[in-house]
C-alpha cells in the first residue's frame, strides 16, 4: 500500500520528467487503445467507455499536451492491475496528441491508436474525463455551413443539474444510442436530438430534475473530426455547466456533462 502511495505521490513528477527527456527525440510513451479496452476494470462514470480520472497535477501543467499525457498514465495507475499491458506504453511522436479544441479555457486532446482512440476531456474543476473511442465504419450526417442559422433545441442544465450529475462531483458520461437519427440533415440536429431524449428519460424518473429547452444558434457547436473518422462536438454556452460529445461504435455517442465551477 505504502509502494503504491508513493508511486501515486510521484505520478505528476515522473510524467513531467517522461515528457522532458522525450522531448527533444520528440517521441512520448503512451498506452495502447487495444490492450486498455480489453483490460482496463470497471468504468466510474454511467458510460462503460468513459473514465473520470481526478488529477491532483490539475494546475502543475501549462502545456495542453503534457497534461493529457500525465492523465493518460494516471488512466492506466488507476484502472489497469499492475502487469496488465495497457500498462506496457509504446512509442510515439509529440506530434500524435492533438489538443485544438477549447472550451471554457480548458482543451480536448485526442491520440489515435490502433483499433481505437482516446479523447481526453477536462473538466473545469480539477479533473478529466478520458473517452476509448472504437474505430467505426458508420456513417453520419455531414456538418452544413448553411445551416449554421438555424436553432438547436437542447436541454437547459439549470433545471437538471443534480439529475444530470447523478452522484459524480464535478461531471458525468453518458452513452446513448442515435442510430434512429442517423439520417437527419446535420450532425449537430442529431447530438441536440440525442442530448434532449437523455435529459428527458432522466427528469421522467428523477423528481430533481426538471426537462426544459433552451435555443441555440447551431454555429455555437464547435466540431472536430479525426483522421480515423472519430468525432467529437462541445456546446459551451449552455446554463449551469457545457456538454462535450464524441462519437462510437453502432451509431452511438459518447456524452459529457460538466457543471461549471
Amino acid at each position: 500500500m505504502l509502494k503504491v502511495l508513493i508511486q501515486r505521490a510521484f505520478l505528476p513528477v515522473i510524467v513531467g520528467i517522461l515528457f522532458q527527456a522525450n522531448a527533444t527525440a520528440d517521441t512520448i510513451n503512451v498506452p495502447v487503445f487495444s490492450q486498455c479496452d480489453s483490460e482496463l476494470s470497471q468504468s466510474n462514470t454511467r458510460n462503460n467507455q468513459v473514465y473520470n480520472v481526478y488529477s491532483d497535477f490539475y494546475y502543475e501543467y501549462t502545456d495542453p499536451k503534457e497534461y493529457a499525457l500525465a492523465a493518460l498514465t494516471e488512466l492506466t495507475q488507476q484502472f489497469a492491475e499492475e502487469g496488465s499491458m495497457c500498462r506496457q506504453y509504446t512509442q510515439a511522436s509529440t506530434d500524435d496528441i492533438q489538443c485544438e479544441a477549447q472550451i471554457g479555457g480548458t482543451s480536448i486532446c485526442t491520440l489515435e491508436s490502433d483499433t481505437g482512440d482516446f479523447v481526453i476531456v477536462k473538466d473545469f474543476v480539477d479533473a478529466s474525463n478520458i473517452v476509448l473511442s472504437k474505430h467505426s465504419n458508420e456513417t453520419w450526417p455531414a456538418i452544413h455551413n448553411s445551416n449554421d442559422a438555424e436553432a438547436l433545441y437542447v436541454p437547459n442544465p439549470g433545471y437538471c443539474y443534480d439529475g444530470l450529475l447523478q452522484g459524480g462531483m464535478d461531471s458525468q458520461a453518458y452513452l446513448v444510442d442515435a442510430s434512429s437519427y442517423r439520417y437527419f440533415g446535420d450532425f449537430r440536429y442529431v447530438l441536440a436530438r440525442t442530448t434532449r431524449d437523455t435529459v428527458r428519460e432522466i427528469a421522467n424518473r428523477n423528481d430533481y430534475c426538471y426537462y426544459r429547452t433552451t435555443e441555440e444558434v447551431a454555429s455555437n457547436m464547435q466540431c472536430s473530426v479525426l483522421a480515423s473518422g472519430t468525432q467529437y462536438c462541445s456546446l459551451p454556452n449552455t446554463q449551469a455547466g457545457y456538454f462535450v460529445f464524441v462519437t462510437g461504435a453502432d451509431h452511438s455517442v459518447h456524452m459529457i456533462f460538466n457543471r461549471w465551477d
